[in-house]
């Protein structure tokens, strides 16, 4: 077997590996790896011991196959704080524990790709089912005792596919959903009740001081307490925490509540008619206006984790102007029990329920909501890495990935009421993460927040020219992803004309940003005619590209090797061999070796000419590029295997093995076909 051959077998088995066992065997993780995030133990926990001890009981190991379990009730009934309790208690048994939010199959997904690149097992792209895959996998493999836990799982079949199907470890759900048992994904489950009468009592006690306690009349009034919430822990439990940090006595407590019963709006709980926002009102009544403007900004983000790194020094609002003033405001919220602070005192949890119902109380004011997105937006657009305009950034994506369930939450929050004031700063955070969805193959999300991005920019005024033409330059690549290649050039001639109307009339030379950009639009525009066979004026626009590169010396030179690989393409296609040939040896050897458009583009070229062992090698060397950069699930690698599988089919290759062309065209179509699925092309 020669060198090519071994380097073929390489790469079939990786791609082998990588649709039965994803490739993370490389790596081997340091145990034990506790993937808590955030939860710490509750000081005040108390009750509930008939259910630990049935969960104990269920998920004690069992040789040959996994133990399941759900905790089923309503919200704010505690069933977090019973897996918590559970965890703590039992947490030596377990090496391996993953705390997973698992309210949307999205969020899941999210944090699964996350999960993997902690464990060193995601690919370059973080492709969500690969990294699920890695993540099952090593879950399956392990000799390790493992606890999973899936934590708000109120929509049951949306942790299927993430369900570790293995013959140990052990599941823990919990759900508002009786499903969770129904859908055959836990083979027991505990229904949890409200506290009786004592346990409230007795709860309400712990959180008190005892002089608060003093005679019988205060005893009177915790039964009353605990009647009034109807033994609702969340209830209880903000009750207590109002009452503590207001050094209020339970009496006082009772009598201020019953005085502002009449503000008690409709909303319930699901499952219950009794009313819980009256008792945040109370708390509300109690906070400064900067833990109001900061509550304001918690119910934008997604609820599970609000990272304060995402406040500090950016938050720039006049009553939170300064990191002090941030961290008093969250003592003051969490001093009410409106929010929790993690373990490690770095993330925000805010109660779901409890977040509705703030954000229609803030959507009522549009002054404050605008405030309050105003500073979302800002937050944001300091934290993330600001658009890159030319080239691919695979360093910024695991920031991009962070934040990305805090995007996902404000754009569904604002749907149908985005205030044209704020428009320009949702305009460039949706074009950051359309770029971010092409770059990492996700056509469909791609499309989905530029075309978000251009019909909020036209709502408004007031969008920075460069970052609307840059939505339609994203726009032009996600249509050549998607083979239309028509709209792509209509989509850079509208953001060459917005570009244009930035310089018109202007006397001092382009900065070095816009110079590259307007290269980058110009050789774009030429590869779109090329796909369009309109091949003169595609090399007429790459050549003019290279001449802007050529002219502005050493500061544009490094787009050079990328534009005569457009232009060698350009000549490929239009019948001229000898001349890509020529252009692309020329990039070859005085630009870039490893840049794989141009390594394709050349294969092509040999193709043609027929000279096909060649054409194969320079092939395999991209798709192997491709694999270790973009990862073996990514259309670029597809595409690749592709190519060598045609090569492989050919009747006039030598060494022809439709074997072999069977495997990579396999692999092409199985990504092709997952990508259709997902609607991404």
């Amino acid at each position: 077997m020669d060198a090519t051959q071994r380097q073929g077998q390489r790469i079939c088995d990786m791609f082998a590996s990588s649709t039965t066992s994803p490739l993370h065997t490389q790596v081997e993780p340091k145990l034990p790896f506790h993937w808590l995030q955030g939860h710490s133990r509750n000081d005040w926990f108390q009750g509930r011991e008939t259910v630990l001890v049935q969960l104990t009981s269920a998920l004690s190991p069992v040789q040959g196959r996994t133990r399941t379990f759900a905790i089923l009730g309503l919200g704010g009934i505690g069933k977090t704080q019973v897996a918590v309790e559970y965890l703590y208690r039992n947490i030596q048994q377990y090496p391996i524990i993953l705390w997973v939010r698992a309210d949307s199959k999205t969020k899941i997904g999210d944090q699964f790709v996350i999960i993997a690149r902690a464990l060193g097992f995601a690919p370059p792209t973080g492709d969500v089912q690969h990294c699920c895959n890695a993540v099952l996998h090593w879950l399956r493999h392990t000799q390790s005792e493992w606890l999973v836990i899936f934590d708000s799982a109120d929509d049951p079949p949306a942790i299927m596919p993430f369900w570790p199907a293995c013959s140990r470890g052990s599941i823990l759900i919990s759900s508002r959903s009786p499903l969770s048992e129904g859908e055959g994904l836990a083979s027991q489950s505990a229904q949890l009740d409200p506290f009786s009468l004592d346990q409230s009592v007795s709860f309400l006690r712990s959180l008190l001081p005892l002089n608060a306690l003093s005679c019988d009349a205060e005893e009177k009034s915790l039964k009353e307490i605990a009647t009034t919430f109807d033994g609702l822990p969340l209830g209880l439990k903000i009750a207590g925490s109002f009452m503590k940090s207001k050094h209020l006595s339970p009496s006082k407590f009772v009598k201020l509540y019953a005085e502002r019963s009449e503000d008690v709006l409709h909303a319930t709980l699901p499952g219950t008619v009794k009313k819980l926002e009256s008792i945040w009102d109370v708390s509300l009544d109690t906070i400064a206006t900067d833990a109001q403007n900061l509550l304001d900004i918690f119910c934008l983000l997604d609820a599970d984790m609000i990272p304060i790194e995402l406040l500090e020094e950016q938050y720039d609002a006049k009553t939170c102007s300064q990191n002090l003033a941030i961290h008093n405001a969250l003592e003051k919220l969490s001093g009410c029990s409106l929010i929790n602070v993690t373990v490690n005192g770095r993330g925000i949890i805010i109660h779901k329920y409890f977040q509705s119902l703030m954000l229609k109380r803030l959507q009522s004011s549009p002054d404050r909501f605008l405030a309050g997105l105003e500073a979302v937006l800002s937050c944001l657009c300091l934290t993330l890495p600001p658009i890159a305009y030319v080239g691919r950034r695979p360093e910024n994506w695991s920031a991009l990935e962070r934040y990305l369930p805090h995007m996902r939450s404000l754009r569904s929050k604002t749907e149908g009421n985005f205030p044209k004031k704020a428009a320009a700063k949702g305009v460039d955070l949706l074009c950051r993460y359309g770029s971010y969805f092409y770059e990492t193959a996700q056509y469909h999300f791609g499309f989905e927040y530029i075309h978000a991005a251009i019909e909020l920019s036209h709502c408004s005024g007031d969008v920075d020219p460069r970052v609307l033409s840059y939505a339609y330059y994203v726009k032009a690549y996600l249509c050549l992803e998607s083979n239309n290649p028509e709209e792509a050039a209509q989509s850079l001639i509208e953001a060459h004309s917005i570009f244009n109307s930035i310089h018109h009339g202007q006397q001092q030379a382009m900065s070095l940003s816009d110079c590259l950009f307007e290269i980058a639009i110009k050789s774009l525009l030429g590869n779109a005619y090329t796909a369009t066979g309109k091949f003169d004026l595609s090399e007429s626009l790459q050549q003019t590209a290279l001449g802007l590169a050529i002219s502005g010396g050493k500061e544009t030179s490094g787009k050079l090797g990328t534009l005569y690989a457009n232009l060698g393409s350009c000549l490929l296609w239009k019948g001229d061999l000898d001349g890509a040939e020529n252009v692309l040896h020329k990039s070859l050897l005085q630009y870039q070796r490893n840049l794989n458009c141009n390594l394709y583009a050349l294969g092509n070229v040999r193709l043609q000419q027929e000279r096909y062992q060649e054409a194969y090698e320079i092939h395999l060397e991209v798709l192997e590029n491709f694999s270790s950069s973009l990862g073996p699930l990514h259309h670029a690698t597809a595409d690749s295997c592709h190519k060598i599988g045609a090569i492989l089919a050919m009747h006039n290759y030598p060494r022809r093995d439709l074997s072999e062309a069977e495997k990579y065209l396999r692999q092409a179509l199985s990504v092709y076909e997952e990508s259709l699925k997902k609607g991404c092309v």
